[in-house]
């Protein structure tokens, strides 16, 4: 929720979907959190779609694309280990 805290305030209009993505967000990463692996993924998962929002709502990051990018692989593979283990 700390994210959301950060981002509401600057949402002007958008915020009632903030609100909502953010709820589905987190529960999607508690639904995550059956194992290790697919839990790590899920964090990554909130982290990646986290930081467009800073970026767009907050400060604009330096290479923001390499960080989301980044995020977002590291937990579709973290998930996909998951399946496995």
């Amino acid at each position: 929720m700390g994210m959301g805290r950060l981002i509401f305030p600057k949402a002007g209009k958008l915020r009632g979907p903030v609100v909502a993505y953010v709820v589905a967000i987190l529960t999607m990463a508690w639904l995550g959190a059956v194992s290790a692996l697919a839990g790590g993924g899920a964090a990554l998962f909130v982290v990646s779609d986290g930081l467009p929002a800073y970026d767009r709502f907050v400060r604009p990051l330096p290479h923001a694309r390499l960080l989301v990018l980044t995020t977002y692989w590291l937990a579709q593979w973290l998930i996909a280990l998951s399946i496995r283990a």
